[in-house]
This record gives structure tokens, C-alpha cells and sequence, in this order.
């Protein structure tokens, strides 16, 4: 039956020191002698890094450069490197290990590249290593999704330079890329045409495996030498273990992953050879018993080194509590923190203190400053009374006199304060009596405005006024003047302006008297016209008690006559019409000028009463104001003669006799 390469191996099944950083990848699909070993037994084998390469790398990507950091060893080691290969070489005619051969000759390749799914997981890989490996370009899912070539071949550079540190691509990226993954082993070609347009659908998924591919690579890399590592610890600390003494040429190796792995390469070597199921699985049962065997004797070792780290552990612990107690260090410290807090309080209230005394001394300073002022004054106090001293004793002044003259003081000071009190009390009537005054002067203005608002309504004012005859009946008062002359002006309300109102009133009773003439003769007028009237209608009556007195006694001669009768009766009734009309007219005017007549009888009455009334108010008001300012100038010169006597009469009481 055909046999095909196992697929991408994943370090994770393969110990159970799994790779803490990198991610699971794909787990492949367990052989035939992986199917008989139990899920405990399945762990890595602590060998050196084992080479993938080819023994002699192409000369384009052996390129003179400085090597790589210390820890980064290359998966491209030279021709003379003694590492032994994981997986021995196949006998001559056996298939290559990247796949068999379609029917052109092509390499199948058996991953889903088409798929959306496993593009996307490729591309998260990818992505996730380049992240975590430091890559120095800007990297996103965007870019690749679809990248450009120049992006494309930095990645790839990248990557096979974290491969062999060495590796640059030249003048032509397209064949040393080609060349150099035929030199890693890449089991699938790659077209030169493919790596001109990297970014189309068609090109972009086998290249994105590819990259993906070298990504698996360098975890798997990574993971057996972190493998390797932690084996060479555990293999340190039991350096007391019986199987210590079994060591390979590049170290110690842990004995059941050294049989882990023997087994492995003896089960894939059957499982890629020609033979037949039935003989392979002998094989397989015969090597699993073998090692079965060989695992019991390794698993109570193991069992026995973990009892002893265990005791390890617990003495350790032992040893970490002992230490967490209580130390003179702790309480140093503390003490050094409690002596430090104490330091810097003790300089705050020296700061404070040192403050303190500062202002301290500017008060002593000030109080000694006001001390020597208090001194000077004091000094000069003492040479004033020793200058009184002096006076005093060379007037010669009896105790008597001394006396005599304090008490004439005393009066002097009665004297005075009942001057104040009286000088208090006439200001008091003073300010009373100019509140009056003021009150009053505030009356007057308003009489004044009054009279100069009536004057104005009745065309009394201004000189050109209708009434006024060019005499100014308009009244001005000044309120800051002193008496009553200066307040009014030139002209006296009762000299003048009474004269003036005066005439007015003379002219309005002659206007009144010419008027109640026109109604006389209006009166007699009417009179007359009544009496016409009357007299028409007295002879309309006896017309019509002719006519019918001649009607009833001569009916007869008024039938012969009728046409003369008729003609008489047509010229009566038009004399009774010219009549009528004469009444009707007559007493249509006669009604007309006596409505007339009354109306202005009455206007003229009213008018001439309420301007007679409000003269005569304003003249009562303006007496009545000219007598209060009368009164109140009597009783301030009274008050100020008063005072003025008061004030005299207390200055000779003052006097010495």
C-alpha cells in the first residue's frame, strides 16, 4: 500500500513541557505506534537541536555577514557539524518526506489552501509570530490579507533569517527565495511567476502556507530547545539518580524520553516501509513491549526523584518561613523611620521657634521704639510743668486769688453752657421757622404756577395775550430771595396785578352789558314778530267766519257768485300761504336767535362767574400767603432779637468785674 510524509509535527504532543508562548498548531493525526502508547508516556526527547537541512546549503545563502545573537543557533548547519539527523537516513529508492508525486510529477499538497477557515488561521500565525518576534515593519491582518511584494519578501526574509542569521536576499529575491526553500526542505514548489504578482487571489494562498509553514518550523525549533533545556535542568538536580550515568555524546538525556523517541523513529521507520499492516503491527507490539519494560524501571526512578524533590520542597518551605519571621532588620528600619520622624519634627519647631523669635524681636524692637518716644514726651512734660513751676511762683498768687479764680471759672462755664443750651434751642427754632419759611415759599410757587396756568388759559399771558392790554400779568418767584419784594419781583400781586384783573373784569361787564342789549332788542324783535303773527291770524279767523257767514246766509247768492267766490277764495288762500309762510319764517329765526341769545347769556355768565370766582381765590390766596410771610418775618426778627439780646446779656455776665 502507498505510504505518505507525515504531516507538520507539533512539539506539543510531543512533551509535556509545552511551548508557553506559542500557540497549538494543527495536531496531526496519530500512527499506527503512537495509537498503542499511553497518554502518559508521550513525551519529548531531550536531544540537541537536530537539523531539517540539507548537508550542503546552496552557496547563494552562504553569505558573509556577522553572525546572530549568542543563543540563536542555525537550523543550516556546515558540512562538517557531527548532530545526527532525527530521522536516520530511508533506504535508497524510498519517497521523500514532503509527499508523493501527483500523475504530472507535481507534489500534491494535501493542506487546505483554498479554504477561507485555514487561511485565516494561517494568517493569525503568522501575524502572531512576527509580533512576538520583534519583526521591524508595520504588520496587520490588512496586509496580509493581500500584500504587496516588497512586504511579502521582507517577511519571508524575516523568517529565514530567524533560520540561519546569515541569510539575506539579493538583486533578485524571486530565485534566492526559490533556492533557499529547496535548501530548508520545502516539500512544495514555488514558481518564480508566483512570486511576480504576490497580491492576486490565485498566488496568495500557497505563498501565505508557505510562510506558515516556516512559522511551524521555527515553534518547533523553539519548543525543542526549551525541551532540551528543562531537561538538562531536571537532569542536574538528579545527578543521584541510577540512570544518570546513561548519557548521550551532547549531554545528558533524560532515559525515557531517550526511549520515547528511539521508539518513535523505530515505529515511523516501519510505518514508511514497504511491508505489509500484519508485520508492521508485530513490529509495533514486539517494540511496545520493549519498551514497556524499559518505562516501568524509568517510572519508579521518576517515582522516587519526585518523593525526594517533594521532601526537598517541603524543607524549603520550611526554610522560606523561617525566614518571613519577625528580623532585626524590621525593627531597625523602624526605629531609623520613628528616629527620621522625630528629626523632622523637632527641625519644624526649631523652624517655628526660630519664626517666633523673629517677630519677637520686631515687637521688642517696636516696644522699645514707643518706649523711647514715651521717655522724650515725659521729659518734656516735666520741662513744661517746671516752666509752670517758674511762672507760677514769680506771680505770686494767693491761695485766696487761686480760689477766687477757680470759681469765677466755674461761673464762666456755667455761663457758657447755658449760652450753648440757649444757642442750641434758638438754631432749633431757627431750622424750625426755615422749614416753615420753605413750606410757605413752596406754597407761594404753587399759587404762582396756578395763577400763571389760569392767566394763560384765560389769554392773559404774555403781554401780547388777547386779554392782557400789554400788561404782564405773569408772577415769578425767586425762593432763595430774603424778602418779600425781592421774591416777587418789581410788582405787588395787590397794586398791580389786582389793578390789572381789575380792568379785566371792567372790560368782561361791558362786553356782558352789550351783550344783554343785543338780547333786548333780540327780545323786542321777537316781540314784534309775534304780534304780526297774531295779527295775520286774527284775519285768517275772520275770513274764514266771513266766508262762512256768508255761506249760511247768502248760499244762494254765493252759487250765483261762485265763480267770482272762487276766485276771491283762491286769493285768500294764497294770502293765508303768504301768511303762514311769514309766521313760520318769522318763528323759525325768532327761535334761532333766542337759543342763540340764551346759549351765550349762559356762556357769557358762567365764564365771567368762574373767572370772577378764580381771581378772586387766587387773590385770597395770595393775600393770605402775604400775610404769613408777613407774620413769619415778624416772628424771625423777633426770634433773632432775641437771641442777639440772650447772647449780649450772657457776655457781660461773663465779664470780670
Amino acid at each position: 500500500m502507498k505510504r505518505f510524509a507525515l504531516e507538520n509535527i507539533d512539539p506539543n504532543h510531543l512533551s509535556h513541557r509545552g511551548s508557553e508562548k506559542q500557540p497549538s498548531s494543527k495536531i496531526p493525526a496519530p500512527t499506527t505506534a503512537s495509537k498503542l502508547l499511553p497518554p502518559s508516556h508521550l513525551m519529548t526527547p531531550c536531544t540537541p537541536r537536530l537539523s531539517f537541512a540539507f548537508a550542503h546549503p546552496p552557496d547563494t545563502l552562504s553569505k558573509p555577514g556577522p553572525s546572530g545573537p549568542p543563543r540563536r543557533l542555525s537550523l543550516m548547519p556546515p558540512a562538517s557539524s557531527t548532530r545526527s539527523s532525527m530521522c536516520p537516513a530511508p533506504p535508497v529508492g524510498r519517497q521523500s518526506l514532503a509527499g508523493g508525486k501527483g500523475a504530472g510529477g507535481s507534489k500534491a499538497d494535501p493542506r487546505p489552501i483554498s479554504s477561507k477557515a485555514y487561511q485565516a488561521r494561517c494568517a493569525e500565525s503568522v501575524l502572531e509570530y512576527l509580533l512576538a518576534a520583534g519583526f521591524d515593519r508595520s504588520v496587520n491582518r490588512k496586509v496580509l490579507a493581500m500584500p504587496s511584494s516588497k512586504d511579502f519578501f521582507r517577511m519571508a526574509e524575516f523568517l529565514l533569517a530567524r533560520i540561519d542569521p546569515r541569510f539575506k536576499l539579493g538583486a533578485k529575491p524571486d530565485d534566492d527565495l526559490v533556492a533557499a526553500l529547496k535548501w530548508v526542505g520545502y516539500p512544495f514548489s514555488i514558481s518564480k511567476n508566483a512570486l511576480h504578482s504576490v497580491g492576486t487571489p490565485h498566488t496568495w494562498p500557497p505563498l501565505l502556507a508557505m510562510l506558515h509553514w516556516l512559522v511551524q518550523l521555527l515553534n518547533y525549533h523553539a519548543a525543542t530547545t526549551a525541551a532540551a533545556a528543562a531537561a538538562a535542568v531536571d537532569d542536574t538536580h538528579s545527578a543521584t539518580s541510577a540512570s544518570a550515568s546513561a548519557a548521550a555524546p551532547g549531554g545528558a538525556v533524560n532515559p525515557i524520553r531517550r526511549m520515547f523517541a528511539e521508539q518513535v523513529r523505530a515505529g515511523y521507520r516501519v510505518f514508511m516501509s514497504e511491508e505489509d499492516d500484519a508485520a508492521a503491527e508485530a513490529g509495533s507490539h514486539a517494540a511496545m513491549e520493549e519498551f514497556v519494560r524499559r518505562s516501568d524501571a524509568v517510572l519508579d526512578d521518576v517515582r522516587r526523584r519526585i518523593a525526594q524533590k517533594q521532601e526537598r520542597v517541603q524543607r524549603l518551605q520550611e526554610q522560606v518561613r523561617q525566614a518571613k519571621g519577625p528580623s532585626r532588620l524590621e525593627a531597625v528600619v523602624a526605629r531609623r523611620a520613628a528616629v527620621v520622624k522625630e528629626v523632622g519634627e523637632a527641625e519644624r519647631r526649631a523652624a517655628q521657634a526660630r519664626a517666633e523669635r523673629k517677630e519677637l524681636e520686631a515687637a521688642l524692637e517696636e516696644k522699645r521704639a514707643e518706649l523711647e518716644e514715651r521717655r522724650r514726651a515725659a521729659a518734656a512734660k516735666k520741662a513744661e510743668n517746671a516752666r509752670l513751676r517758674a511762672a507760677v511762683e514769680a506771680q505770686g498768687v494767693t491761695a485766696a486769688e487761686v480760689e477766687r479764680m477757680m470759681t469765677l471759672k466755674a461761673q464762666r462755664e456755667e455761663a457758657r453752657r447755658a449760652v450753648m443750651a440757649a444757642r442750641k434751642e434758638v438754631e432749633k427754632e431757627a431750622w424750625a421757622a426755615e422749614v416753615e419759611v420753605a413750606r410757605l415759599v413752596a406754597q407761594v410757587e404753587a399759587g404762582a404756577h396756578e395763577f400763571n396756568a389760569l392767566a394763560a388759559r384765560r389769554k392773559l399771558v404774555p403781554e401780547t395775550a388777547k386779554h392782557a392790554h400789554g400788561m404782564q400779568y405773569d408772577v415769578s418767584v425767586n425762593p432763595r430771595a430774603d424778602t418779600w419784594a425781592d421774591m416777587l419781583g418789581d410788582r405787588h400781586p395787590k397794586a398791580d396785578i389786582r389793578a390789572g384783573l381789575a380792568g379785566v373784569r371792567r372790560a368782561y361787564e361791558e362786553k356782558r352789558a352789550l351783550r344783554e342789549r343785543q338780547v333786548a332788542e333780540a327780545e323786542a324783535q321777537v316781540e314784534q314778530a309775534q304780534s304780526e303773527a297774531k295779527d295775520a291770524h286774527a284775519a285768517a279767523q275772520h275770513l274764514e267766519k266771513m266766508r262762512t257767514l256768508l255761506e249760511q246766509d247768502e248760499r244762494e247768492e254765493i252759487l250765483m257768485r261762485q265763480k267770482h267766490m272762487e276766485a276771491m277764495v283762491v286769493k285768500v288762500s294764497e294770502n293765508e300761504r303768504r301768511v303762514r309762510q311769514v309766521e313760520q319764517g318769522r318763528s323759525d329765526e325768532i327761535t334761532h336767535l333766542e337759543h342763540h341769545l340764551k346759549v351765550a347769556v349762559a356762556e357769557s355768565r358762567a365764564e365771567r362767574r368762574r373767572e370772577v370766582e378764580e381771581m378772586a381765590q387766587t387773590l385770597q390766596r395770595v393775600t393770605r400767603v402775604d400775610g404769613l410771610l408777613q407774620v413769619h418775618e415778624d416772628s424771625v426778627s423777633h426770634t433773632v432779637a432775641a437771641v442777639e439780646e440772650t447772647c449780649n446779656r450772657a457776655t457781660l455776665q461773663q465779664l470780670p468785674e
